[in-house]
């Protein structure tokens, strides 16, 4: 009986520490982590390398309903030959309907480690609002569309950018910068309007050699 009773508390107390272990070390795992409910989607990419990498992700949301129509999408990808890479990268988008909400931050950090590897990469965001029934987005009678990424090709340093999108979808934010050396470019491509007057804008930065760039677009429109 006392045997029986010690063999079930050993027991108990395995399962316990599987309970408190188990997640930690998932978490600790480097990995994709995509949440979907009802009102939002979210996902983290959190990537810890040493060696070749090669890594893409794409997502895009539409609506189209009275008279209204939106649209977004981001892509980022990356890949390394040799030396050691961090990724952090956070998708947010709520609610998944009509004015939908969009947040995507990314991180990225790159040391050759003595070799003479390379990380090369990039990222998008588009948005896209209409107003009219019948009318294509991105174009000129359309409301508002916005895209601004960048492309990479890092020797040594760090990226780190940022988006927004917020209800209704006429307030689009981009941020960017880098630390290091090798190839940069990032800029913003905006038109805006109903009809006339029409406005456009657009900017591209491109560095080679070392660099410290802070840039940054904000549209309210």
């Amino acid at each position: 009986m006392k045997t029986d009773k010690r063999n079930l508390i050993m027991m108990l107390a395995g399962c316990l520490v599987l309970c408190l272990v188990a997640p930690q070390a998932a978490l600790a795992q480097p990995d994709t982590w995509v949440t979907y409910s009802p009102g939002r989607t979210w996902a983290v990419t959190d990537i810890r390398h040493i060696g070749s990498l090669n890594m893409s992700q794409n997502y895009s949301h539409s609506y189209s309903g009275n008279n209204v129509s939106e649209e977004f999408a981001h892509s980022f990808y990356a890949n390394a030959t040799e030396g050691k890479t961090r990724i952090y990268d956070v998708l947010s988008v709520v609610p998944t309907n009509r004015g939908s909400r969009l947040w995507s931050a990314t991180s990225i950090g790159y040391n050759p480690l003595g070799t003479t590897g390379r990380l090369s990469g990039g990222e998008d965001t588009t948005v896209g609002v209409s107003y009219t029934a019948n009318r294509a987005l991105c174009q000129p009678e359309g409301r508002l569309c916005s895209s601004a990424g960048s492309r990479f090709m890092l020797t040594n340093g760090s990226v780190h950018t940022s988006a927004r999108a917020n209800t209704p979808m006429s307030l689009a934010e981009y941020g960017f910068s880098s630390l290091g050396e090798g190839q940069v470019s990032t800029g913003c491509n905006v038109i805006s309007g109903v009809g006339e007057p029409q406005t456009s804008y657009s900017q591209l930065i491109t560095v080679e050699g070392e660099f410290n760039i802070d840039y940054s677009a904000n549209f309210n429109l």
